[in-house]
């Protein structure tokens, strides 16, 4: 993920009617989500959106998509069955391309964030999309939409078809600025590994990365979600067993970002580790100032029967190596590399000393996550 700046040295040429292009066709009741000419010259019919003369896209409200404004509005000839193709980018090499309705007699254009259906049943010319507008729910709003759509693509005072292209919305440059270092522009980075990392003999199932997306429109949600899930036959664990996934995520500069990744992803470590294979330890932490070492027994001692070399070092706490019933977990975590923390409390470097942050299926910090 890269800041706002970055320059994209590629063309995105309208799409209508280029060969292979993602607009459907259909011949005697087959459907293709896409043609290419020699597909045509069989006998195939590319869709073309478009208003017939003398009427107007007639568009209806629909639910809301992430919160933005949907409508259907007649957009294209009748015999094509159901496609959806939950199209909601120009280039799915290039996700940050944007795309429009061109009204090609008028030259304005209707910026579409979201494709739905191009269309839903052979009998209708519906065409069901969202707008890059709140859905605050009210009627005048959505009426304000509708009215908006039909005045732009209004062909009821013409004897000829409205033809509509779909173009892309967004600015590609011919002439990289002198001043240009895009080496400089703030980065952030997830280092995932190598798929073959989420292949493990002792570890069944699969492991995915999911990223939500940021705001769609003022009132949903403004943050980006990071999920790893681990899913699928197998991806079960017994009582006592443990799911062990380690990757990385870190900002920088986007000119290090390699030297970086790479750095880190022979690290990413995905492992299932059964009870049978811990071997307990009892162990006492040590504290001197503010040093802390914690100290193992050997297997089959109990606790408080470690000793420290620091003869000024006191003995904190007792515990084990390994989930007790009962016992409180402790994190070492480091921020940066001036300030670390050990205890029990895993928000202790969030916002607000952990009172404005908590983390899902975790306790508090006054009630904290237990073993």
């Amino acid at each position: 993920f890269v800041e706002e700046g970055l320059l994209v040295n590629r063309w995105v040429n309208r799409l209508v009617p280029k060969e292979d292009t993602f607009m459907p066709c259909t011949k005697q009741g087959e459907i293709l989500a896409s043609c290419t000419q020699a597909e045509i010259d069989a006998g195939y019919t590319r869709m073309a959106l478009n208003v017939p003369p003398n009427l107007t896209p007639a568009c209806q409200k629909r639910p809301a998509w992430n919160g933005l404004m949907s409508l259907r509005c007649q957009f294209h000839d009748i015999g094509f069955g159901a496609i959806s193709p939950e199209f909601a980018a120009l280039d799915s090499c290039a996700p940050w391309t944007k795309f429009s309705f061109r009204n090609t007699a008028t030259d304005t254009k209707l910026d579409v964030e979201y494709v739905r259906h191009w269309s839903r049943h052979p009998t209708n010319r519906y065409t069901y999309f969202s707008l890059p507008i709140e859905d605050d729910g009210t009627t005048g709003t959505r009426n304000a939409a509708i009215a908006m759509v039909n005045d732009m693509f209004d062909n009821s005072g013409s004897s000829n078809v409205l033809s509509i292209e779909v173009v892309p919305t967004n600015q590609t440059v011919t002439t990289v600025p002198t001043d240009y270092n895009p080496a400089s522009l703030n980065a952030f980075t997830y280092v995932y590994g190598d798929g073959l990392d989420y292949v493990s003999a002792s570890s069944d199932g699969m492991s995915r990365r999911r990223l939500g997306s940021t705001m769609q429109a003022p009132g949903s949600r403004d943050y980006t979600v990071f999920t790893v899930n681990w899913h699928g036959g197998g991806a079960r664990l017994q009582a006592g067993s443990t799911y062990v996934k380690r990757g990385y995520m870190f900002t920088s500069d986007l000119g290090s970002v390699k030297t970086t990744a790479d750095s880190l992803n022979d690290d990413v470590f995905v492992d299932e580790i059964g009870l049978e294979l811990w071997t307990p330890r009892s162990v006492d932490v040590y504290t001197e100032g503010t040093k802390f070492v914690v100290m193992a027994a050997p297997p089959g001692f109990f606790p408080g029967t470690t000793t420290c070399t620091s003869a000024s070092a006191a003995k904190t706490c007792s515990g084990f190596s390994t989930p007790q019933s009962g016992n409180v977990p402790f994190f070492y975590i480091s921020c940066g590399t001036g300030s670390s923390y050990f205890g029990p409390n895993p928000y202790h470097f969030t916002p607000g000393s952990g009172t404005a942050f908590t983390f899902p299926g975790h306790g508090d910090a006054t009630n904290l996550v237990r073993s």
